[in-house]
């Protein structure tokens, strides 16, 4: 339980979830959510998102000209300001809001047919199970600083002081993962820049 608790902590947390993954699925003709979640409930059964590194769809997928569009993150005042949301064309950005056991994609403008959509992302760890191999399932760096959270987790559990170079060493393996676990800043730096056109005026000109 002890060790569970350390995995889903770190696992909701993009600096520190230890790989990405590549999902994809198909957006729906004038569908602008989808929830991603553990179950056939949601639109992609697959686990939460906490991060989305790349956002892209196929445009007329097959006719052999590779037509790709990438999406960009926006904020909810971003997309409260929004004043026509039913157009329904090409999508230029998305939302990503996490819940408890799911996560909620939103994209603007809503998708004027089925596109196939391809994400690389970052999702919430799961819970191991009793005689499941680590080893097979994290990177040494991320199994090394999980090692050293368990002992300071279980030292504190029964009032026992671990020494100033255990301390030291777990805190400089947890620096290290994080510092080779860097996000993606561009995509953020962007958001802030993006054209306020975008908000107001949604029609497939946003492109040229």
């Amino acid at each position: 339980m002890l060790l569970n608790d350390i995995i889903l902590m770190w696992g909701s947390d993009t600096s520190l979830a230890p790989y990405q993954n590549v999902i994809n699925f198909n957006f729906v003709a004038n569908q602008q959510c989808y929830k991603f979640g553990i179950g056939d409930q949601y639109d992609v059964n697959t686990e939460p998102m906490i991060d989305i590194l790349s956002f892209t769809y196929e445009i007329n997928p097959g006719d052999g000209n590779n037509l790709v569009f990438a999406c960009e993150m926006m904020t909810e005042t971003e997309y409260a300001s929004i004043l026509y949301r039913g157009v329904a064309t090409y999508p230029a950005q998305y939302l990503m809001r996490p819940f408890a056991e799911y996560t909620e994609l939103v994209v603007q403008p809503l998708p004027q047919q089925d596109f196939p959509v391809q994400l690389v992302l970052k999702q919430r760890l799961a819970e191991i199970g009793l005689y499941q191999d680590l080893e097979c399932r994290f990177p040494p760096g991320f199994l090394l600083c999980l090692k050293y959270q368990l002992m300071l987790d279980i030292c504190d559990a029964f009032s026992f002081e671990c020494s100033t170079s255990f301390q030291l060493k777990a805190a400089n393996a947890l620096k290290s993962m994080q510092a080779n676990n860097k996000m993606d800043l561009y995509s953020r730096k962007t958001e802030t820049i993006s054209d306020k056109r975008r908000q107001v005026f949604p029609f497939t000109g946003w492109f040229t």
